[in-house]
């Protein structure tokens, strides 16, 4: 099971020519860059369909003219009339063509859910689009409503964290009741640099919860010296938007 391999994760603003969350961006990571897992973030329209954006603002364009639309408040109809660049026609990706995409290629769905105040309703929305494939066990819930979720499905594999702090311990126990396996990721963020001390702290961090039964994950890294940091702790995943798993070989 590739999730539990060390390697890279490919963000949704992956370095491309091709614009962030989309179908095409997608085809570019798996297919030429060879990502074994992709990240994508989901918002939803104002007529309650899952969506890949970044939020729910989105700067799109209609006939070479860009308007600044907010999506939560738009129909999807309404949307798929404009395109994501202004000179080619690249359309908003559903989640549905996401999944379908990802069956595909058999590759790890990662679906970030920090964008909006996600319902119950809406959680359910998108297991039912994974149950569609047949898929919900390999996509990665990043930061749900776990209660939400867990009362839907426990056999689901989720992402708690943006931070690794002892005082997250009993918390992250407690969500990882919630569901079939925990990731703790880290919102590391880009271009820092990484003292001893902090090297030593997060080894011992990333010790313990492994011991706990945790994936450990860093997001998002585009430094190589500051991921090799990261992979001698014994780091399991990384969220990046450069680096490539043919480094790691």
């Amino acid at each position: 099971m590739y999730l539990f391999e060390k390697q890279y994760i490919g963000h949704a603003s992956h370095k491309g020519v091709y614009p962030p969350n989309s179908i095409q961006l997608y085809e570019y990571l798996v297919c030429e860059l060879g990502y074994k897992i992709i990240e994508a973030d989901v918002v939803f329209t104002s007529d309650n369909i899952p969506i890949l954006n970044h939020s729910v603002k989105a700067l799109l364009y209609h006939e070479g003219n860009p308007y600044d639309i907010d999506l939560s408040k738009t129909e999807l109809n309404d949307i798929e009339t404009y395109s994501l660049q202004k000179d080619y026609n690249y359309p908003i990706a559903k989640l549905d063509a996401f999944v379908d995409f990802g069956k595909k290629h058999n590759v790890w769905l990662m679906l970030d859910l920090t964008f909006q105040d996600y319902s119950r309703e809406q959680h359910k929305i998108i297991l039912d689009i994974a149950n569609k494939y047949h898929y919900a066990d390999r996509i990665i819930w990043a930061d749900p409503n776990i209660d939400y979720l867990s009362e839907l499905s426990k056999e689901t594999i989720c992402q708690y964290g943006s931070c690794w702090h002892p005082q997250h311990l009993l918390k992250s126990l407690f969500f990882r009741t919630k569901c079939k396996h925990t990731i703790m990721s880290l919102n590391f963020g880009f271009n820092k640099k990484i003292s001893r001390i902090r090297y030593l702290y997060y080894k011992v961090i990333v010790d313990i919860w492994h011991c706990l039964g945790f994936t450990m994950k860093v997001a998002t890294v585009n430094d190589s010296e500051i991921a090799d940091a990261f992979w001698s702790m014994g780091i399991d995943l990384i969220n990046t938007d450069v680096l490539l798993n043919d480094e790691l070989r």
